[in-house]
């Protein structure tokens, strides 16, 4: 990020075998709570910066339960971060 990525476009896949949600381009890919995380530490140190997070796609067929947990660990991560 500090090189000026600012837009991620983040490939949800659900992993039934970890019961994590990961990043999904053809192959599984990176922790997404680890991922935002990062963010958010990105953006702690840098206030003065935002980024654009989305979240589509949803592979691994995630039931209704694991989106809503997506969701709430999204709105947890980011917190106050968050622009409506």
């Amino acid at each position: 990020m500090k090189n000026g990525i600012r837009y991620f476009d983040l490939r949800c896949g659900w992993d039934n075998t970890t019961q994590a949600w990961r990043t999904f381009h053809l192959i599984d890919g990176n922790n997404i709570e680890l991922l935002l995380r990062n963010i958010t530490a990105f953006l702690n140190d840098h206030p003065k910066e935002f980024v654009v997070v989305e979240a589509s796609h949803f592979d691994g067929d995630p039931d209704t339960g694991d989106v809503t947990e997506l969701e709430h660990m999204i709105l947890d991560i980011f917190g106050d971060l968050l622009i409506e």
